[in-house]
C-alpha cells in the first residue's frame, strides 16, 4: 500500500489512482469546494472519500451525487457543512460512515497534544518563542509581559 500527500496542485492527478482519498486541507477560501465535481469524476471508480478537513472543503452536492451513481463507493465524514447535521440527511442513504471530529482522537494523539502544551509552557517559562506560534509579530510584546 502507498500513501502519499499531494498539493492541490497535485489532486487529479492522485485521485485517479487512489482507493481513499482523505481530504486534510485547511478550508481557506481557496479550498471550499476543493473537492467537486470535477474532481470525484476523475477519481477511480469505487473510491472511498474521507474528510477530516473542514465540511466545506468538499462540494456536497458533488458527493452526494457521486454516491448515488455509485461512482464513489462510500465515505467517512468526520466534519460536516453545518451543525448539528441532519440524521435523516439524504448522505446517509448510502455508504457513509460519520463521526462527530473526533476521528483522530486516540490516546496516542492526546498525549501528543498534552506533550506539545507542556513544551510551549517550558518554552514560554525561559523566554522562548512557543513552537507553532500563528503570530510571532507580537511575540516581543508578550514577553516584555511575562
Amino acid at each position: 500500500m502507498v500513501h502519499e500527500h499531494v498539493s492541490s496542485e497535485g489532486l487529479m492527478a492522485a485521485v485517479g489512482e487512489a482507493d481513499y482519498i482523505v481530504v486534510a486541507a485547511p478550508a481557506s477560501a481557496s479550498n471550499v469546494g476543493l473537492v467537486d465535481a470535477r474532481v470525484l469524476a476523475a477519481a477511480k471508480p469505487g473510491a472511498y472519500l474521507v474528510n477530516i478537513a473542514r465540511g466545506q472543503v468538499v462540494d456536497y452536492a458533488s458527493l452526494l451525487e457521486a454516491l448515488r451513481t455509485g461512482h464513489l463507493a462510500g465515505a467517512g465524514l468526520d466534519v460536516f457543512w453545518q451543525e448539528p447535521f441532519d440524521p435523516a440527511d439524504p448522505l446517509f442513504d448510502y455508504n457513509v460512515i460519520a463521526t462527530p471530529h473526533v476521528g483522530g482522537v486516540t490516546e496516542e494523539s492526546l498525549n501528543g497534544i498534552g506533550a506539545a502544551v507542556a513544551c510551549n509552557i517550558e518554552r514560554l517559562m525561559r523566554g522562548e518563542l512557543p513552537h507553532n506560534c500563528v503570530n510571532p509579530e507580537i511575540w516581543d510584546r508578550v514577553k516584555a509581559r511575562l
